[in-house]
């Protein structure tokens, strides 16, 4: 799940996985979980890359992985 200030697209191993667009509602202030997705991954390493549209002023993402077994082990480069 996420949430954003603004706009925000988020991509899993190079698929688009989420999209909304703060421009057109004119943005929003960002809390943890406005937005969930429901995504696969696949058996060892995962690429997620989130961008983030900022209409001004301070910029905000909350992400956040629900791993009920425990089992995923992240890394940020």
């Amino acid at each position: 799940s996420l949430g954003s200030n603004d706009g925000a697209r988020v991509w899993v191993n190079g698929e688009l996985v989420f999209s909304w667009s703060g421009t057109a509602t004119g943005g929003r202030h960002a809390r943890p979980h406005q937005d969930e997705m429901p995504v696969k991954l696949r058996q060892g390493q995962n690429t997620v890359l989130v961008k983030v549209e900022n209409l001004g002023r301070d910029w905000q993402l909350y992400l956040a992985l629900h791993d009920p077994q425990r089992e995923l082990t992240l890394t940020a480069e």
